[in-house]
């Protein structure tokens, strides 16, 4: 979002397309789930383990049963609170406030993107990156083969004059 005013991002986020509230939807990658899969973050799906990074359940890790795409919230097994009657009632709790652990890769499309992204992907480590010198060079240059230099040039003194020319007798 580009605005600071409050309102203006309440708008936004209600007056958003189906397309926009996807992108709402991702969750940051762990580090190691980082680094297996370059890239930042997913869109979060039912089956995905997270981990509450902040509020009242801070640091339970548990798999998220059901998403709220409308007001941007998963349902994460073992999150509840028990109602006055002693009934366990479930808590959603913001996609921002969530950390992926593990990433469920049973969509064959989902993991079709992730191979992708792993193939494609850019060097890890410095070590890995190409030197100018190790740049490979192409082994013949294309050239043409009789290139004539200034002093092969002939001068107007050296041109032959038809008197000059010997013919067969």
């Amino acid at each position: 979002m580009k605005s600071k005013k409050p309102s203006k991002q309440r708008k936004k986020i209600a007056l958003a397309t189906e397309k926009e509230i996807l992108k709402m939807m991702k969750v940051r990658l762990s580090k190691k789930l980082r680094e297996k899969y370059r890239t930042r973050s997913v869109s979060v799906r039912k089956g995905d383990s997270v981990k509450i990074l902040r509020g009242d359940f801070a640091g339970i890790e548990g798999k998220i049963i059901e998403t709220d795409r409308h007001n941007q919230k998963v349902t994460v097994e073992g999150v509840t609170k028990e109602k006055v009657s002693g009934e366990q009632r479930r808590i959603p709790v913001h996609v921002s406030n969530v950390e992926m652990t593990t990433v469920d890769t049973g969509d064959r499309w989902r993991s079709d993107k992730f191979k992708k992204k792993t193939e494609t992907s850019k060097p890890s480590t410095p070590d890995e990156v190409s030197t100018p010198d190790e740049v490979s060079t192409p082994d013949e240059v294309s050239t043409p083969e009789e290139v004539s230099t200034p002093e092969e040039v002939s001068t107007p003194d050296e041109v032959s004059t038809p008197e000059e020319v010997s013919t067969p007798e």
